[in-house]
Formats: structure tokens, C-alpha cells, sequence
């Protein structure tokens, strides 16, 4: 399936899947086309869905809204039982958007934020070391190890052999788009759009103590996403219209562990000697990992570009 806005590739390259989702607020119509594409669509099988940007109007309008869901009627995790509290969960999505004329009947100007804010409980539920066994530890590296596990404790005080509790998985998002549309004269139009989109969420982030240090997914992403697009309309005729689309699609992403420790702190020579996290440790027969993950720190950039011009019967709709 291929994402598109305004006529501009909404989808990211290497994993094949939506850059971001743009707000409600600022989408006029869509379009979906399951089969015979035209000739600008040659990228991928399967549907296309095209969305059209909102633009302003002739009257100054505007918009706010406030979503919010907590774990006020949620039920509980199968593993997070009680005496435990039980795992938290808020979210917050909300914004504004607003849209009026510059020049009346010639230029109009659109603008949006929408943020998200949520704090998920993650439950935990995974073996760790008794005290019998934390003991029998002789090997130098795997005794300067030990701190980092919980010595057994859930978050009532009980010492099982095992970590029952909870993390928080935090999610951040803030989104900023404007679109503008210039009429110059009856035959020709400019429509330019552009969003800009900042997103930072961690998996399983550990706040309290007694606890496991980290665990395998403990992960940050951070990344920024730009998508902008300019379309020039011009009509030949009553039977001809040249429609001419450039546009860019911009992701930098960078992910790291949540516990940035230096292998060589612990006396672990595995070539590593930067704060940048212990490799994936694995207990055979316990079932306990921790560290890595093995394949972070990682970073990743990416651009598409695209320039498209075509004609075609006069449009009845901005999607077509």
C-alpha cells in the first residue's frame, strides 16, 4: 500500500510504511484507488490512498480539541495482580488549527498543531537471581553484574526469584503544518504545504527501586519528520490541465538503550569502551536476558524527493 499527500510519497523508503499521520483537523478529502492506477503511480502494488490538505477560506475560522483516556475503566493485566497497584495508563491528544484569507478571494493561509502525550504501564513479569544463586556467582565480570539485577524483589517486597511490576513506555509527539494556496490568475494556482513532526517515546523506562536495571527492549527513539509539497496548477483549455507536484520526504531517527553503560566499567572486553550499553546477556536455564539490544545504538536518515508534471481532463476533485 502506498501513502500519499497532496500527490507526494507519504511513505517511508526502507520500511515501507507511513512517515506520519497527519491530523484530522487538516485533511479536506481522500482518496482511495484499489486498481487501474494512472501513470503517476508506479511505486507499489496494492491501494492507493492520496490525501488533500485543507486550505483557508474567505472567513477566518478555527478550531481546539482535547482527547483524554486514562485507566479509570481499563481492566487489569492478567500478571498485574493485586496486591500490586494496578498499571497506569493516561493520554492526551490535543491541538488547534485555524485558517482565513491573506489576500481575499486570492490567497489563504491554514495552520494546525496536534501534540500526544502518554504514559503507558508496561507490565513486567520476568526471573531474575535468588539469593542462593546470586552467591554462587564467582566470575569476576558476572559479580560486577549483579547490582544491576533486582536480587528477586516484586514491588511489594517479596522475594520470589522473580520481578513482578511494572515501567512506564513514554510517548511524546508534537506536529506543526501549514498550507497555503495563491490563486495568481484564472488559468494558474499555487498550493504549498508542510508539516513538521517531532516524536520521542521509550520502551519499558524504569522508575522505581527495588527494580531490574534494564532489560533487552529497554529503548529511546527520537526522531523528527518533515514532509513539504508545492503543486502549480495551470489550465490550457477547456479539455487540457498540467498539473505540476515537487516535493520531499524527510526522516532522521535515532534509537538508543535506556541504561548508556560502558562494558569496560564492568571488565567486559568485547571491543566496546564508549557509554553506549552493555551487549545482550542471556542466562541459560533462568530465562533472564538484559542488556543490548545488540543492534543499538543505531541512527537512521532518509529522503525522497519527487518532481511529477502530467495532464489530464479537468479535475473534479483535488485527489483526481
Amino acid at each position: 500500500m502506498n501513502f500519499m499527500i497532496n500527490g507526494i510519497n507519504l511513505n517511508d523508503m526502507v520500511q515501507n510504511q507511513i512517515t506520519f499521520q497527519p491530523s484530522i483537523n487538516t485533511v479536506s478529502e481522500f482518496k482511495v484507488d484499489n486498481s487501474t492506477f494512472g501513470a503517476e503511480h508506479g511505486r507499489n502494488s496494492g491501494a492507493i490512498v492520496n490525501i488533500a490538505t485543507r486550505s483557508g477560506t474567505n472567513e477566518l475560522h478555527g478550531e481546539g480539541f482535547e482527547f483524554f483516556r486514562n485507566d479509570a475503566l481499563d481492566s487489569r493485566n492478567y500478571f498485574n495482580t493485586p496486591p500490586a497497584q494496578k498499571s497506569p495508563f493516561d493520554r492526551n491528544q490535543f491541538g488547534f488549527s485555524a485558517g482565513g484569507p491573506i489576500l481575499r478571494n486570492r490567497t489563504f493561509l491554514f495552520g494546525s498543531y496536534e501534540g500526544t502525550r502518554q504514559r503507558q504501564g508496561i507490565d513486567i513479569n520476568t526471573p531474575v537471581l535468588r539469593d542462593d544463586q546470586r552467591a554462587a556467582v564467582t566470575d569476576p565480570v558476572s559479580r560486577n553484574l549483579l547490582p544491576l539485577d533486582s536480587n528477586g524483589h516484586n514491588h511489594w517486597g517479596e522475594r520470589r526469584g522473580r520481578f513482578v511490576g511494572s515501567a512506564t513506555a513514554p510517548v511524546d509527539i508534537d506536529q506543526f503544518t501549514g498550507d497555503v494556496h495563491h490563486t495568481v490568475r484564472n488559468q494558474d494556482s499555487l498550493h504549498g504545504y508542510y508539516a513538521w513532526q517531532r516524536d520521542e517515546r521509550g520502551s519499558r523506562h524504569f522508575n522505581m527501586r527495588p527494580r531490574p536495571q534494564f532489560l533487552a527492549s529497554a529503548t529511546r527513539a527520537q526522531s523528527h519528520r518533515q514532509i513539504g509539497t508545492i503543486n502549480e496548477t495551470h489550465i490550457f483549455g477547456s479539455n487540457l490541465v498540467n498539473e505540476a507536484r515537487f516535493g520531499f520526504n524527510r526522516i532522521n531517527i535515532t534509537f538508543t538503550p535506556n541504561a548508556q553503560l560502558n562494558p569496560v566499567d564492568y571488565g567486559m572486553q568485547v571491543g566496546v569502551d564508549r557509554p553506549i550499553g552493555l551487549p545482550l546477556i542471556a542466562i541459560n536455564g533462568l530465562g533472564l536476558q538484559f542488556g543490548g539490544p545488540e543492534q543499538l545504538p543505531s541512527r537512521a536518515h532518509r529522503h525522497d524527493v519527487r518532481v511529477l508534471g502530467f495532464g489530464e481532463l479537468p479535475a473534479r476533485s483535488a485527489l483526481d
